[in-house]
């Protein structure tokens, strides 16, 4: 019998562990950066919580992105994730800025919907020591279609896992440099276990992403807290069984959790800055403050000494060590409900069935 490893495979500059995210936290530092660089994109997805598009490239300028990047390292950071608000690698200054993080030392790590991924690209993002996580919400082109708002959109994504693979992204180890990422949602959740274990055969990170009901994301794509109960337990079922993987299923990033909140900056197009891409608060703006100062405001203190205050179920959970809940979708669904913004970060998560009832237990 095959012995359970309980450390999967991550993805390099993406995933930080509960121990070094505290630790970052405690020293006032950061360990990652994530930048939107324009909210123009060639897709049109169903579940795109910030209405990106067909609309005209705007944002931050370069020399301010690239001073951001400065600074991150200068709090101590080790990756940049370049997440687009749209689709990142339309950019004016994608690859200028890509050389950039990577010429000052930290891991670029790149979101693309995969739809202008070419062999030269691959090769410049690999010879640039890129991380790069492409979309891919279902092996069925049907659904993933539909998904994207975009007809032949499956078969360009299909295609860029071929070329990442070709200029030799798609290797084994315990640090990837690969990954796919899916959106659950109503639409897709059948298929999501055919694209996980597609994930693990071909040595990409599964990155599976709660659905935000925020843009255009309607809540009438959201699953339920049973689905994602049954979901991620097949999941876990399929690692143990197939790859001797375990997890704690209850953290919101299946297999690896997410502490962001304590040791991450995210900044949106206006400069806005959030400790994560779904807590959308206009507290600090990165054009009048440093990042220095944006993690010592209120706002950021409290989300990066989360556990202190958390409410509900999450709070005094016996699994605190390896899970904050999804802040994001905690703090999405608790505005809902008409919460302020420092009550809706410290809610609970309401896709977590932890305590819900005996039959549900891990």
């Amino acid at each position: 019998m095959k012995s359970i490893n309980s450390d999967p495979p991550m993805l390099e500059g993406y995933v930080y562990s509960p121990s070094e995210a505290r630790s970052c936290r405690d020293a006032g530092g950061l360990l990652s950066i994530r930048l939107e660089t324009s909210l123009r994109c060639d897709l049109n997805c169903l579940y795109c919580c910030n209405n990106s598009g067909a609309v005209p490239e705007s944002g931050l300028r370069l020399t301010l992105l690239e001073d951001l990047v400065r600074q991150a390292s200068e709090l101590g950071a080790r990756s940049v994730v370049i997440i687009g608000g749209g689709e990142p690698t339309i950019y004016a200054g994608f690859r200028k800025l890509v050389r950039f993080v990577s010429q000052i030392g930290l891991i670029p790590v790149v979101f693309t919907n995969a739809q202008s991924m070419s062999h030269a690209l691959a090769s410049f993002l690999y010879d640039s020591g890129a991380s790069v996580i492409v979309k891919m919400d279902s092996l069925d082109p049907a659904t993933q279609d539909i998904l994207s708002g975009k007809d032949g959109s499956a078969l360009k994504i299909r295609s860029a896992v071929e070329i990442l693979d070709n200029v030799g992204y798609l290797k084994p180890g315990r640090r990837l440099r690969a990954g796919a990422s899916m959106v659950v949602t109503k639409l897709n959740l059948h298929d999501i276990p055919n694209v996980w274990k597609f994930c693990r055969e071909h040595h990409l990170f599964p990155n599976m992403e709660m659905l935000i009901p925020n843009g255009r994301a309607g809540e009438n794509l959201l699953p339920s807290i049973e689905d994602y109960r049954h979901l991620k337990m097949a999941l876990l079922k399929q690692d143990i069984e197939d790859y001797a993987i375990s997890w704690v299923p209850y953290t919101p990033l299946a297999s690896a959790g997410c502490f962001q909140c304590m040791y991450n900056v995210y900044v949106d197009v206006n400069g806005w800055a959030r400790p994560c891409s779904s807590i959308h608060v206009r507290t600090a703006n990165i054009k009048d403050k440093r990042l220095s100062n944006v993690i010592k405001t209120a706002f950021f203190r409290r989300a990066r000494y989360i556990e202190q205050f958390l409410t509900g179920k999450c709070s005094g959970c016996a699994y605190g060590h390896v899970c904050v809940g999804c802040r994001g979708l905690s703090f999405t669904m608790a505005k809902i409900r008409g919460l302020s913004d420092l009550e809706a970060l410290v809610s609970s998560d309401p896709s977590c069935w932890k305590g819900l009832s005996q039959g549900s237990q891990q």
